[in-house]
């Protein structure tokens, strides 16, 4: 079995989506050769792994329990190992180091000026104001990520 797999998921995928399968061969015959695969024991922010995927025993493909979201975890590993049914029983680990990928999930909120209760901010302006006067700043927030994070703006 390779020691290290690298794996990128979009976040928001369906959950039980394959995340990838790891693969083990023993040159052994018969039941010396046959292998079952488990995920290690681990937590990721402090919550069991086996909460975030699972694992086929008999092909070792990695399934994920649920959608990633990428403002909230944008990294983790996964420990497997693949065991033979001889006797004495070997093993072999790898490390599935899984990276989640950002999707614009998010839309941007605009932080000032703030509506109060829901309605537009009102900007006084003196009457005498010539054309270029500066009325306000729009600033504006999105917790997405890059290229996802950027964000433009226009008069409606």
């Amino acid at each position: 079995m390779a020691k290290s797999y690298t794996v990128y998921i979009k976040e928001n995928s369906a959950h039980s989506s394959v995340l990838c399968s790891v693969s083990a061969h023993d040159p052994d015959l018969d039941q010396n050769a046959k292998i079952s695969y488990s995920v290690l024991d681990s937590k990721v922010q402090d919550v069991p792994i086996s909460s975030y995927v699972y694992i086929n025993s008999e092909n070792g493909s990695i399934f994920s329990m649920h959608s990633f979201d990428y403002e909230r975890m944008k990294v983790f590993q996964i420990q497997v190992q693949a065991r033979d049914h001889g006797s004495p029983s070997l093993s072999s680990n790898a490390t599935v180091h899984v990276f989640i990928l950002d999707q614009n999930d998010n839309a941007p909120a605009v932080i000032y000026p703030s509506a109060v209760m829901g309605s537009v901010s009102h900007q006084r302006m003196p009457r005498s104001a010539k054309a270029g006067h500066l009325v306000t700043k729009v600033t504006a927030v999105d917790a997405d990520s890059g290229h996802n994070a950027w964000i433009s703006y226009r008069l409606a």
